[in-house]
């Protein structure tokens, strides 16, 4: 997690520009301000301007009153938490634009493996060793309508490095360019968009480590309330990605506007797949129900999600009503509203028929029992009908079932993204005896 930043200066609202406060700012997983000799604040939420002891120009936005405290005697206090917190200006409310946004991801160096060291040459005869290291360009890899997506790299020798040592760090960023400015809610939906395919590539959660957005030529330092809040595990080898760049390089621009576009069509799937790497404690039965349900609404919004025209089923309901006791014909209607989709195990079915076969024997040749057990432990965990207790799966073999269809999400998202059905063999099957052994079949 990163090191808390502290920060004293004088503070005040942007509403009123002429009452002004000193105090501290903690940024961390939250976003507190203690401010000293004030006692209210304009109507929540409100913007925060000010300015440090070493000059530096903060906002921050979406601020509310967390505490107040009022003694006497005594000097008075607010504390403000924030959900926002912006570097390198004073923004107005109506300013939040940017031209620009750069993410540092965790071990996207890993996940690019692009350096720009040429290999080291040893003269054997005088002893030197040549090491020559120039930069990468950057990699303009997906454009879309008004924005271009880079990777960039920086190259740096860090300070104080004794001089019998010669080192340089490289670092890999995440930019977006922008031919016109874009507000935050754009930023948002292109970080969700960039940061779940990562979780899917990284086969865990990425952390966001440092964003800054570029404001009317002001590079701006931006970090968000929740940022640092888990504790991601750095990676130490390419083994431990599911997939790397270089796996994807001629495709990923095809790949990645097909990504953004489904991140549109089915958001809610994606996030119930990116929520399943995260380390956060979870019932397993939680888990479960996470993943069929995005499973369910992944047919559902990809897939034909009626089981015969629905003018045939309109007539058939209809006839059905003519037979119908007037008394129970409103009761019969509900009843019979969404009798013409597709049951879970038909959809399940049907998802697991369209993936190649050799991958589906390679993890799931039981699919059939797999759709059963499926069925039968969603029916009881979202019910609880005492009927089904004795059909549901409990405990270790839940917990591997959820495992079975969280994969095998992956698998029919990767798909629908574009992943050749060659690619995704490769993908899945090198990933399987790394990450997901315990899941191959074996007779």
């Amino acid at each position: 997690m990163k090191t808390p930043i502290q920060l004293s200066g004088y503070w005040n609202f942007s509403s009123n520009v002429n009452d002004i406060f000193a105090g501290n700012l903690m940024v961390g997983i939250d976003i507190l301000l203690t401010l000293l000799g004030c006692h209210t604040a304009p109507q929540e939420p409100f913007l925060v301007h000010g300015t440090t002891t070493d000059g530096k120009k903060i906002t921050l936005a979406g601020c509310y009153i967390a505490t107040r405290n009022v003694s006497m005697p005594g000097i008075p206090q607010i504390k403000i938490s924030a959900d926002q917190y912006f570097n390198g200006a004073h923004l107005a409310s109506n300013s939040f634009q940017f031209k620009k946004a750069i993410i540092t991801f965790s071990d996207l160096h890993h996940w690019i493996d692009i350096g720009g060291f040429e290999k080291v040459k040893n003269e054997d005869e005088d002893g030197f060793y040549y090491a020559k290291y120039k930069t990468p360009v950057p990699i303009s890899f997906f454009k879309s309508e008004g924005a271009e997506y880079f990777f960039t790299f920086s190259g740096l020798i860090p300070w104080g490095v004794p001089r019998h040592k010669l080192e340089i760090n490289q670092n890999t960023l995440f930019e977006v360019n922008h031919e016109e400015n874009f507000d935050l809610e754009t930023f948002w939906t292109f970080l969700s968009q960039v940061k779940s395919f990562l979780t899917i590539a990284y086969f865990s959660e990425p952390g966001v480590r440092q964003i800054k957005l570029v404001h009317s030529e002001t590079e701006i330092e931006f970090i968000f309330r929740g940022q640092f809040e888990d504790k991601i595990k750095e990676k130490n080898s390419k083994y431990d990605f599911l997939f790397l760049y270089r796996d994807l390089t001629e495709s990923l621009p095809e790949i990645f506007k097909n990504w953004t576009n489904l991140y549109s069509a089915i958001g809610p799937v994606i996030d119930n797949l990116e929520e399943s790497f995260r380390s956060r404690t979870m019932l397993v039965e939680n888990k479960f129900l996470n993943i069929i349900q995005g499973i369910e609404t992944f047919h559902r919004r990809t897939r034909n999600n009626e089981k015969v025209s629905s003018v045939i089923h309109k007539q058939k309901i209809a006839e059905i009503l003519l037979l119908c006791p007037d008394q129970h014909k409103s009761w019969l209607k509900e009843r019979l509203s969404f009798s013409n989709e597709p049951t879970l195990h038909e959809r399940l079915h049907n998802l697991f028929s369209g993936i190649d076969e050799d991958l589906r024997n390679h993890l799931f040749k039981n699919w059939e029992k797999i759709i059963v057990d499926s069925k039968n432990s969603r029916n009881y965990y979202t019910h609880y009908d005492k009927s089904l207790e004795k059909k549901a799966l409990k405990g270790a073999d839940l917990h591997y079932l959820t495992h079975q269809l969280k994969i095998f999400l992956l698998i029919i998202v990767l798909r629908e993204a574009g992943i050749s059905d060659v690619q995704l063999k490769k993908i899945i099957t090198d990933g399987s005896h790394r990450l997901f052994n315990h899941l191959i079949f074996k007779e």
